[in-house]
């Protein structure tokens, strides 16, 4: 009787050992689940020579390289993440002139890998980020039907990828009514996101940069590099065409030209963003919500927009060289 009591203790003992390493496996494997952050692996081509670095963008303020390493032509990051939150693999081609191309996606808690494409570098596959697959169906979703990302933007007000797809893939086509009832819409994870307060500026200097309203105070360097006040460089005696390119484009140049050239009525001033070593992170630029070169603003003789982002061939249907010329003759 002795025996059994005392194996019976034993075998009891046995359990309740084996019932605590269940209870702390468990504790470390649920702990390993939180403290988990991500991966990003980036696979380059092997004729690949240049740099690269991931950038993350976790809060309204300026984005921070991740830490990484690397091997060979590959690159690993790691660190964590509260959610899910937007990123960008930027890679400085040395065999193309240091030519920097960009690979925007999403990061969670995740193994990540990414396998760079030297021809489209936008389009290279990435696996592992669930939030990055909904992004690119969605995508592919638009291109069949032009009005899918509106309806994805309405239905999913709260998806953290929503900001982002409202502020870079509908701001150009939608009115600004449109943006506004979709932006209101956003809630919960939705306004955590860096893509939120873009959103926020951007309506608010649309507001500001509609036909009639006087343009921002918008200071710039010139081309020797002194910083200019754009509103105290624009005569009050005719209308103005402020072109904004930079000195390695073609294009821009070749508008300037025209400008220049066939609408002499009219006060042409040039704006390089190259001019500048911020180019395109600087504050006028996004002031104005400009994007791309060339980049071409119609002010009447106050200063009141007429028209943006105008192509030189519309100049006569705005009747804006009407109306310089009228100014010219008076």
């Amino acid at each position: 009787m002795t025996w059994r009591v005392v194996g019976s203790v034993g075998r009891n003992r046995g359990a309740l050992r084996g019932a605590m390493l269940l209870m702390l496996l468990y504790a470390t494997l649920a702990h390993d689940v939180v403290a988990q952050g991500f991966s990003v692996r980036v696979e380059m081509p092997v004729e690949a020579r240049g740099k690269g670095s991931l950038y993350l963008y976790t809060t309204d303020a300026m984005p921070h390289a991740a830490k990484g390493s690397r091997n060979g032509n590959n690159y690993l990051f790691q660190g964590s993440v509260d959610g899910v939150v937007y990123a960008e693999f930027r890679y400085t081609n040395t065999l193309n002139n240091n030519a920097v191309s960009i690979i925007p996606f999403f990061v969670e808690n995740s193994d990540i890998v990414v396998r760079y494409n030297m021809a489209a570098p936008e389009m290279s596959p990435i696996v592992g980020s669930r939030s990055n697959s909904e992004y690119r169906y969605q995508l592919e979703q638009q291109a069949s039907n032009p009005t899918h990302l509106a309806r994805y933007a309405a239905s999913h007000p709260s998806s953290p990828i929503t900001p982002y797809i409202i502020y870079r893939h509908m701001a150009n086509d939608c009115q600004q009514d449109t943006l506004q009832q979709l932006a209101a819409q956003l809630t919960g994870e939705a306004q955590k996101v860096y893509h939120y307060g873009q959103l926020q500026r951007m309506l608010s200097s649309r507001e500001r940069l509609r036909d009639g309203e006087r343009l921002p105070t918008v200071v710039f360097r010139d081309r020797q590099g002194h910083l200019q006040r754009l509103d105290t460089l624009l005569a009050d005696s005719c209308y103005h065409a402020v072109l904004v390119g930079a000195s390695w484009c073609e294009q821009c140049q070749r508008a300037a030209t025209a400008l220049h050239s066939r609408y002499p009525e009219m006060q042409t001033i040039e704006i390089d963003i190259d001019s500048d070593k911020r180019c395109w992170d600087s504050p006028w630029l996004e002031l104005l919500q400009i994007d791309h070169i060339p980049y071409l603003i119609v002010l009447d003789s106050q200063q009141r927009i007429v028209a943006r982002d105008v192509r030189i061939w519309e100049l006569e249907r705005l009747g804006a060289l009407q109306q310089s010329k009228a100014l010219a003759n008076k």
